[in-house]
């Protein structure tokens, strides 16, 4: 609901078309989904750190910058999205003026792979990664193709992830990961050896379970936050 008004203003200025808007709600994650995820993350890092007195939120493979949105918003007062990287020009675009009508300014970029941002300077409370799905997708008609690409991405994405050391992260996919048993297996290989230091945890959500929407659209998160020492 909070997002709603924003939403409505970059319609009304033409950022956006309403087609497009609607087609990138369309991707996006539902809020009880993303809901679900962010309150036992943000219920660990409290525990583990007390009241985090400037949270921050980065994305990779922002889109139009709901989940970020929703998990600053999870994270309480003064939360902000540090960085956002998002490679498609036209959503970037979108997501900038979105975000800014929240009330945030994240510093930009154009691949989460990039290298200037493998730096513990963008270091955040949650890093939240939604890639590509379609790979992975049981509609995916050229299924198993893109997948090892995909894989590719996300280890480079994790390489990323593991220089800047945030406290949390959490990985967003289609519910179609889990219907291949060996590709979960490989991408939990990745965190493990990829993100040692950090305590895994996978979850699937779906809005019908959720909130009680008519719509079922499962989602599979991996999560984990950084091991106390």
């Amino acid at each position: 609901p909070y997002a709603t008004e924003a939403l409505r203003t970059v319609a009304k200025e033409g950022t956006a078309s309403n087609a497009q808007i609607r087609a990138l709600l369309g991707q996006s994650t539902h809020a009880s989904s993303i809901r679900a995820v962010a309150q036992k993350i943000v219920k660990k890092l409290h525990r583990q750190h007390g009241q985090l007195p400037a949270p921050t939120v980065g994305l990779l493979g922002a889109g139009l910058g709901l989940t970020g949105a929703q998990l600053a918003h999870a994270l309480g007062a003064g939360a902000r999205i540090l960085f956002a990287a998002e490679a498609c020009p036209t959503t970037a675009e979108i997501g900038r003026r979105f975000l800014q009508l929240l009330g945030h300014h994240p510093t930009w970029y154009g691949r989460a792979e990039s290298h200037a941002l493998a730096d513990p300077m963008w270091s955040t409370s949650i890093e939240a990664i939604t890639l590509r799905c379609a790979p992975f997708s049981q509609a995916n008609p050229n299924f198993p193709m893109g997948t090892e690409a995909a894989l590719r991405e996300i280890a480079a994405v994790l390489r990323g992830t593991r220089a800047r050391a945030p406290l949390a992260y959490v990985y967003e996919n289609t519910d179609g990961l889990w219907r291949h048993p060996e590709l979960c297996a490989r991408l939990e290989t990745l965190f493990a050896l990829i993100l040692p230091d950090y305590e895994l945890r996978t979850l699937i959500t779906s809005p019908h379970t959720h909130s009680g929407q008519r719509t079922k659209r499962e989602r599979v998160f991996y999560y984990g936050w950084r091991r106390e020492r």
